[in-house]
Formats: structure tokens, C-alpha cells, sequence
């Protein structure tokens, strides 16, 4: 027996020379990144995580559970889930910490609201401008593609890549 095991412990591993890639989704389309960049992250930095770790303190897991179900319940309206939120904070007695984490979701609600608004303001005049390059029938492709290039530049991550996938 002794004698099987330590042959098992001299065979070397299949990928042990190999490092694990902890990250491939990194190596992916860019914008498949920057789409999930705004989503509430998974290590405690989120705007509204403080709000619900202080939600979330001192319950038990069945309370927890029951949050979560309502959070991540995707057949829900978010009437409906603030309804439901309502409900489970009066019964797990955290009235005051739910305000101020439905206070957090509104807030980053409005501020992504806002930064939309501003995306697609600079991506009307950026076309415009975009289509009468494209439009100018004296210029070589190679000119407008430089000049599209330059708009492009000068551009949020986001509207550029608005910008490059229409033109």
C-alpha cells in the first residue's frame, strides 16, 4: 500500500507546469467588459454595498436567503421587488437600513440614468458630423476614415464604440 502511494505522489500532475488563467473572460471582446462594468460588483465595492452589508448584519441565513431570492428574482418589477423589500425589512426589523439601501439604488439608478442621457447627446452630434464626412463624395477613404478616426478619438469609451459599429 505504502508503496502505491508513493507512486501516485512521483506522477506528475497534467498541468503542473501550466498556470491557470483565474481571468479568461479578460482576454475576451472589450466590450463585453465595459457592458458588465456597471453591474453591482461582487467584491464589496459596489455603490449600494455598504448599505446592504449593514442590511445584511446580524441575520440569520434564512433572512438572508429570503433577500437574496427577492434580489436576484428576475420575474419581478422593480415596484414589485421594492414592495417585497418592504415587506421582508418590516419582518426582519431593518426598516431604517432598507431606506437607506433603496436611497443607494436610486442614487446609482439616476447617476447611470445621467450618464446615458450624456452618451447619447454627444452620440447625435458625433453622427452628424460622422455622416457628412461619409457624405463628402470629394474625399478619398482613406481621408474619412482618418478623419471618422479622429471624432472617435475624442470620444467616451462607449460612444466610440457606439460610433464604430455604425460606421
Amino acid at each position: 500500500d505504502t508503496e502505491k502511494l508513493s507512486s501516485i505522489k512521483e506522477e506528475p500532475e497534467e498541468n503542473e507546469g501550466e498556470t491557470k488563467d483565474v481571468k479568461p473572460w479578460l482576454k475576451q471582446d472589450p466590450s463585453r467588459r465595459f457592458r458588465h462594468r456597471f453591474h453591482h460588483s461582487k467584491d464589496d465595492k459596489g455603490p449600494c454595498k455598504e448599505a446592504e452589508k449593514a442590511l445584511l448584519k446580524d441575520l440569520e441565513e434564512a433572512d438572508q436567503k429570503e433577500f437574496f431570492a427577492i434580489k436576484t428574482d428576475d420575474n419581478l418589477s422593480l415596484n414589485q421587488k421594492k414592495e417585497k423589500y418592504t415587506q421582508w425589512a418590516d419582518k426582519a426589523n431593518k426598516e431604517s437600513e432598507m431606506e437607506k439601501f433603496l436611497e443607494k439604488q436610486a442614487e446609482w439608478k439616476k447617476t447611470k440614468e445621467d450618464e446615458l442621457e450624456t452618451i447619447a447627446e454627444k452620440l447625435g452630434q458625433k453622427i452628424r458630423a460622422i455622416l457628412e464626412i461619409v457624405g463628402d463624395e470629394d474625399t478619398s477613404k482613406k481621408d474619412q476614415k482618418e478623419q471618422v478616426s479622429e471624432i472617435m478619438k475624442g470620444s467616451p469609451e462607449g460612444v466610440a464604440r457606439v460610433l464604430h459599429s455604425l460606421f
